[in-house]
């Protein structure tokens, strides 16, 4: 069997027999990965501290084909992330984006976004000041990585234009104090002309609309945004984010309920 050698992220553990652990991973070049950390459980065991929520481990397997499990033969440990786990908010934040990727379907060819996105969140949480934006960040970006973010150029009923190309930079075609409904359901956004009373229709102001086009357009572009989002932008953006999830992902984030009660209020 071929030897596999790669860096991965810890996703979430289970308890096996006595002293084993279960590991999901998931991995940069070979998509996620479940393997079993024999007598991680035990006090002694080198893979004990390995075995923590958000690790980042150098890894060598060999996987035997159509097999359920990889058979690990070597583990390192390079980042524990041990200050997550200190700040409530952040373990939480934490938990909340390691469970995100552990139900997304992710094809093993395009694991390195995944993981670049995970790892990058990991890694920049701590230094983060409004915590809620950062969630919303990683929320964005990865229904973009799934292929799920909303189209927002043209109405999805009617394919009216919704924005128009100015000599600086992308306006609202409609007048300002119009409403928009993002429809979760047949994937972008709807003019008011289509309005409809479908529950997976979200209401949305054009300055929610434009935050959302500004960051599909940064996604496409591979470029950084600097642009903020207001209080209104992630009360108007969090449920349509939580809706496209509740579509496309085989179950909701148990973390989900938990985090939005422990961030209400928090910046």
């Amino acid at each position: 069997m071929q030897l596999h050698q790669t860096q991965s992220l810890v996703l979430k553990t289970t308890s096996y027999r006595d002293k084993d652990l279960v590991v999901h991973f998931l991995t940069k070049e070979f998509g996620k990965k479940t393997g079993i950390f024999y007598g991680a459980r035990s006090q002694r065991s080198a893979y004990r501290s390995m075995s923590e929520p958000f690790s980042l481990l150098g890894i060598e397997f060999s996987e035997k084909e159509n097999a359920d499990m990889i058979t690990i033969r070597s583990a390192d440990l390079l980042e524990s992330h041990v200050d997550l786990r200190k700040n409530y908010h952040h373990f939480l934040l934490a938990s909340y984006f390691t469970e995100l990727v552990h139900i997304s379907l992710i094809p093993d060819p395009e694991s390195e976004a995944y993981f670049e996105l995970l790892e990058n969140a990991l890694n920049h949480l701590p230094s983060k000041k409004d915590i809620t934006a950062h969630k919303i960040e990683f929320e964005l970006k990865l229904l973009h990585l799934l292929g799920v973010y909303p189209q927002l150029e043209h109405c999805v009923i009617c394919s009216k234009p919704v924005f128009q190309e100015a000599p600086v930079k992308t306006e609202l075609n409609p007048k300002k104090n119009r409403l928009y409904q993002i429809d979760i359901s047949h994937g972008g956004v709807r003019c008011e002309t289509c309005f409809s009373s479908n529950s997976q229709s979200i209401l949305i102001n054009p300055g929610s609309l434009m935050f959302l086009n500004r960051w599909s357009q940064t996604l496409r572009n591979f470029n950084s945004l600097e642009i903020r989002p207001t209080r209104q932008n992630l009360a108007e953006i969090n449920p349509l984010i939580q809706e496209s999830f509740k579509l496309h992902l085989p179950r909701q984030p148990k973390a989900s309920s938990l985090l939005e009660k422990a961030l209400d209020g928090v910046g």
